[in-house]
């Protein structure tokens, strides 16, 4: 009787621990995702001129996030070859439209 309940504590022990770690596991999962999409989400805006170069040079937090974006779908791309030097071929399509160099 003793060594059953020992293993049901232990089981609930495990169970417990696995969950708390499950669920922080999928809190990083969806902060990196919200990051890498509101990465990408910056890219498009600032290629497209509807953020001013003002705004980005007094944002905080721009210069770490903006970067993620175009390293994340390259590291994609070498999974999925379509994603391959598509921020590359983004950034010369944006710079043809507006006169400006990529």
């Amino acid at each position: 009787m003793v060594r059953w309940v020992a293993n049901l504590i232990q089981a609930a022990l495990n169970a417990t621990m696995l969950g708390w770690l499950n669920k922080l596991g999928g809190v990083i999962l969806y902060v990196f995702l919200f990051i890498s999409v509101y990465s990408i989400l910056l890219f498009y805006l600032t290629k497209m001129n509807l953020i001013k170069p003002e705004t980005v040079s007094a944002s905080r937090s721009y210069s770490f996030i903006e970067p993620l974006g175009p390293r994340v779908v390259e590291t994609l791309g070498i999974i999925i070859p379509v994603f391959k030097n598509l921020f590359q071929q983004l950034s010369n399509f944006f710079g043809s439209i507006s006169g400006k160099p990529a």
